[in-house]
């Protein structure tokens, strides 16, 4: 064995990020979770496990404006803890819209026992975003690109 060997064997699995291009373009046209006010960026859950740069999931994202995300007093960005405690865990917010994207036929369900799916039928909205990962990984949810890019009505 090389001494580099050695560090490969004990270093831990990298998380498989899911990415969908598609799915950001939707979330960016929804209103702000924080004011309501459009022309928002898709923020990626900050602070649970994502270390430096990396992003989360594309599916977890929660529209902000840009003053609510990370330029303005108060913005996430400057302080994730203060941020929550005025508008709430990111996970509610982030289940609200992989909901909302269920709802709507953004995120398509092929699976009729993941159709069944509430957030209330789990522990805690976490569980409930990460079992939507689980089951886009599986390919029991798609992603409905056309309704996600307005080319589909979806409303």
């Amino acid at each position: 064995l090389l001494f580099g060997d050695c560090k490969r064997m004990n270093a831990k699995p990298k998380t498989k990020w899911l990415r969908s291009p598609e799915y950001l373009a939707w979330v960016r046209t929804l209103p702000s979770v924080v004011s309501g006010q459009t022309g928002c960026v898709a923020h990626h859950l900050a602070g649970y496990g994502n270390r430096g740069n990396t992003k989360v999931h594309d599916f977890w994202t929660i529209p902000l404006t840009g003053n609510e995300h990370n330029l303005g007093v108060g913005s996430l960005h400057s302080g994730v803890e203060t941020w929550e405690a005025r508008h709430g865990e990111q996970w509610n917010h982030v289940a609200s819209t992989l909901g909302r994207a269920i709802a709507v036929g953004v995120l398509k369900v092929l699976d009729l026992g993941a159709a069944e799916m509430e957030t209330q039928d789990f522990e805690s909205n976490e569980n409930y975003c990460n079992e939507v990962i689980e089951l886009i990984d599986l390919g029991a949810i798609v992603v409905n690109k056309k309704a996600a890019l307005g080319r589909e009505n979806i409303f």
